[in-house]
């Protein structure tokens, strides 16, 4: 997209340097704050129609990644999320305590009383990265300086500074801190 492009978009804040594909498709941009130097591939969707959706600078957001910010979505500056990661800040009980998926449009029902909803917000920290084709459920939060193995799901709270894999996620490696020292001697730079 032009800069023009994206100021036609309304944000509610827009940085510097920000690259989205022409492809890319932005729903409530009034809710959506970039930060500088963020990137955005094709394919990808954001969609804020309600809530927030906030990226830290110096992020990049990989080709069909969906992030879903309806109760609230922040990804940490210096971080990335793979090709295929779909972020949920709100979801269907799969449970058994509710009925999924009801689309009875034609009759004039509440359909809240006969749904369970899993709504929360999802918090990504700096420096952290999502590999691809994984799966972020609402309420989880991920600490700073972590890294998830590509096609994880994601549920609750994860402690920074490790590599995470295996499906219940596991950390199996302490992180390196070296990536925060560059960050450091870039913005002297800049």
């Amino acid at each position: 997209m032009s800069n023009q492009d994206l100021k036609s978009l309304a944000f509610k804040k827009l940085g510097k340097n920000v690259l989205i594909s022409k492809n890319a498709v932005i729903v409530g941009a009034n809710n959506i704050s970039l930060n500088d130097n963020v990137r955005i591939d094709a394919f990808t969707f954001l969609l804020c129609p309600k809530g927030f959706i906030k990226i830290g600078k110096f992020t990049h957001i990989s080709t069909h990644v969906l992030i879903a910010g309806h109760c609230g979505f922040k990804l940490g500056k210096f971080s990335g999320l793979g090709s295929g990661v779909k972020i949920y800040t709100s979801s269907e009980d799969y449970s058994g305590e509710g009925i999924c998926n009801l689309n009875l449009s034609t009759k004039k029902i509440n359909f809240n009383k006969f749904q369970k909803q899993i709504e929360d917000q999802v918090k990504i920290g700096d420096h952290t990265n999502i590999g691809s084709n994984s799966v972020i459920l609402p309420g989880s939060v991920i600490g700073k300086n972590s890294s998830i193995s590509a096609c994880s799901i994601v549920k609750g709270k994860l402690k920074g500074g490790y590599i995470y894999m295996d499906n219940p996620l596991k950390p199996i490696l302490k992180k390196s801190t070296k990536n925060i020292f560059l960050e450091k001697k870039l913005q002297k730079k800049i």
